[in-house]
């Protein structure tokens, strides 16, 4: 800004720019001379600033600054004004001098916030500047765009302006160049975490950007369909930090201190009282995930996967981390919206050694990917490499618990998927030496126990083994024990010899409660 002077030579006369400014926003009748001579001057310089963009133009910028602060006091004269900032930045915006393309951005600036210029104007101008080798430039330019998109849905939603601004940044998430794209996606990030977009149509493209050719966009996307619950614990965790420096403050207050300093301690603290009463204005109200906004979750999910999967080795489009994220979005979308695709646990099926790095993730996902609409044939495969790689004597036992914990979410939402056998085998780890292991194994036994326990050994079956073997009859004699009454003799065990207070406490069950509550009925009538 050091190009800007505040005094100008009009007509061999100087002016002070700022003083005469300040007049005419007074008395602009009284001051009318002057205002027309500095405008025929700026209007003799303006040519050169075309003829030599690159070149540093001091008083032009000066110039330029000065009819903007005065635009609503003379639009007339200065109407012209906007239209040619907005054609001087389109058409020499990568050769301008850094000084006078920052001075045309304020400019801008000042006309948006006096709302003589339309936003559909502005904003793309301001993403295509996105270009320049400047990165203080695009650094005010993401602040200023996120910040006039507030201010224009500040009171009520503008869905005019805002469906316009929309496709704009859509268009270029798909079709601009990189920096472009990633600007693009980026505002509309900052908008959807300020709640200002929130709606479907941002959320689908946000989600776009998934399948861009830049792996930066694609793992900002995907962290943003994946991560809006972790963002909520920060908030929480931010929270939680103001509430304790606002005690810290008020154990201070309470101390012997000079009057000086407890005066600069209470404007802290009511500073943070009133950025928490700001924040609580705001309301963060969303009963959905942004994956549940997508409008086509099955096109997307097998776009998606198929970009994942595309080529081999060092030809692969998608590696490391991305490559991980990718599949973490594809295993909740096949999860939340209930997602026939086979190829995925064919694919994942390769992925279960103990020597991946990323093993944890890709155990999670194909947890996260099963639901009870899959065939069971197609899961078998990968929860059989699970337990051959994963769970075996060899293995690490964080690997064994790791394991085991994923066949028994498998195991919840599919629980056909498994053979008596396997499951014979994977119970035989409860009395293994590691503790966690030991654990992890007996949760495997207890989910078996509530979803299907006729599949364990007897032994195994726990206190409800009946339930899946019959019901009581209607004489009320105990379920699944029809074989035993059959026999000679029996059947007066139940009915003819009656059973002592402490046989039946000894032998309690949910389904003998009642009768030993009606037997202390008893004896207390006896008393």
């Amino acid at each position: 800004m050091s190009a800007v002077t505040a005094k100008v030579e009009v007509n061999g006369e100087t002016i002070d720019l700022p003083l005469l400014q300040d007049k005419l926003k007074r008395q602009p009748e009284l001051y009318g001379k002057e205002f027309t001579n500095c405008y025929n001057l700026f209007k003799e310089l303006l040519p050169e600033l075309r003829d030599n963009p690159g070149k540093e133009q001091p008083t032009i910028c000066s110039f330029l600054l000065f009819f903007c602060h005065l635009f609503d006091r003379f639009p007339k004269e200065l109407q012209f004004l906007s239209t040619e900032l907005v054609n001087i930045l389109e058409q020499y915006y990568s050769i301008l001098h850094v000084t006078t393309r920052e001075i045309c951005v304020q400019c801008l600036n000042i006309l948006r916030a006096k709302n003589m210029i339309a936003p559909i104007l502005v904003i793309p101008l301001f993403v295509k500047l996105f270009k320049c080798e400047d990165k203080k430039l695009r650094e005010q330019l993401y602040g200023t765009i996120v910040n006039d998109i507030k201010r224009i849905n500040k009171h009520k939603k503008n869905m005019h302006i805002n469906s316009q601004l929309q496709n704009f940044l859509y268009d270029l998430i798909q079709n601009g160049t990189d920096k472009s794209a990633r600007a693009a996606l980026l505002i509309m990030l900052e908008l959807y975490r300020k709640q200002i977009w929130t709606d479907a149509k941002s959320v689908n493209a946000i989600a776009s950007g998934c399948l861009s050719k830049s792996s930066k966009m694609v793992v900002a996307a995907c962290k943003f369909m994946l991560s809006l619950e972790l963002d909520k614990e920060d908030l929480e965790e931010n929270e939680s930090d103001q509430e304790d420096k606002k005690v810290e403050l008020r154990r201070q207050l309470g101390s012997k201190l000079p009057k000086k300093k407890k005066d600069e301690l209470r404007k802290i603290l009511k500073l943070l009282e009133r950025k928490q009463k700001r924040k609580f204005r705001k309301t963060f109200q969303k009963s959905f995930l942004p994956i549940d906004q997508i409008y086509d979750p099955q096109g997307f999910t097998e776009k998606l996967f198929a970009k994942l999967t595309k080529g081999k080795g060092k030809k692969k489009e998608l590696k490391g981390e991305v490559a991980a994220l990718a599949l973490d979005l594809v295993a909740k979308m096949i999860g939340r919206h209930k997602l026939i695709i086979p190829e995925f646990f064919t694919y994942t099926n390769h992925l279960v050694k103990a020597k991946n790095k990323n093993i944890a993730s890709i155990l999670a996902s194909i947890a996260e990917a099963c639901h009870e609409n899959l065939q069971h044939d197609d899961v078998k495969d990968v929860a059989g490499t699970v337990i051959d790689n994963m769970v075996s004597e060899h293995c690490q036992p964080e690997f064994i618990t790791m394991g085991l914990n994923v066949i028994r979410e498998i195991a919840l939402r599919m629980p056909q998927v498994l053979t008596e056998d396997q499951l014979a085998y994977l119970v035989q780890f409860k009395d293994y030496k590691n503790r966690y292991v030991a654990a992890a194994a007996k949760s495997v036994v207890n989910a078996y126990r509530d979803i299907n326990p006729t599949m364990l050994p007897k032994k195994l079956r726990g206190m409800n083994k009946t339930a899946e073997e019959g019901v009581t009859d209607a004489q009320g004699k105990a379920a699944g024990l029809e074989p035993f009454l059959k026999q000679e003799g029996r059947e007066r065990l139940f009915n003819d010899i009656p059973v002592s207070y402490t046989h039946l406490r000894a032998h309690e069950t949910g389904r003998n409660l009642v009768c030993r509550l009606l037997l202390e009925k008893k004896k207390k009538k006896k008393k």
